[in-house]
């Protein structure tokens, strides 16, 4: 694809992130996130707002956030692939689906298929679940010693997020999210004693 094309298709989702807030917002009615008081909505809108607070400089920011905003919407809402295709496109499906956990009986063998999901994605789905990690980490509310195998099967997901095209930022965010984790893991072992 050319750069007048990539700036074509971008400037294509610039209008949909008004869109994707209407949709999501829709399909997360009367969810509230665990330990949190507010509407699930304000998630992925938090995710949204983080990529473009440090991830402005990407040329496709507004897939990006397009895409924050809708990243649950297909693993926890009525909503399904064909809907998101049809409300958003091609490009922002993939990107939907591949933040999508595969349906799992029990939680060890869910945390291996999203470990798995992600050894192939495209860097644009691993700069959404960065953010997205950042998010459940390091903004909720939840006391540590509550979802302290979540903050380890994180701390391994987040190990396990490399982008194939490097990325200061993305790096930086990186290191400062595991010390976050190590952190919220230590501090809950301590409140176990």
């Amino acid at each position: 694809m050319t750069t007048d094309h990539n700036e074509e298709m971008e400037r294509k989702y610039e209008g949909k992130v008004s869109d994707a807030i209407i949709f999501s917002f829709n399909a997360h009615a009367g969810q509230y996130r665990k330990g949190e008081p507010y509407q699930y909505i304000i998630h992925p809108l938090r995710v949204s707002e983080f990529l473009l607070k440090n991830f402005s400089h990407k040329k496709n920011i507004e897939t990006l956030r397009v895409a924050a905003i809708l990243h649950d919407v297909i693993e926890d809402t009525w909503a399904d692939e064909n809907k998101v295709r049809t409300e958003f496109g091609d490009k922002i499906a993939t990107l939907v689906l591949e933040l999508t956990v595969p349906e799992q009986k029990d939680r060890k063998d869910k945390h291996i298929a999203h470990l798995h999901s992600f050894q192939n994605a495209s860097d644009d789905a691993k700069l959404i679940k960065l953010a997205d990690l950042f998010d459940n980490v390091a903004v909720s509310m939840r006391r540590a010693d509550q979802w302290i195998n979540y903050l380890q099967e994180s701390k391994e997901l987040l190990e396990s997020l490399t982008l194939k095209e490097k990325d200061s930022v993305f790096e930086k965010i990186k290191e400062e999210l595991a010390i976050i984790i190590d952190n919220k893991i230590k501090s809950a072992k301590e409140s176990e004693k």
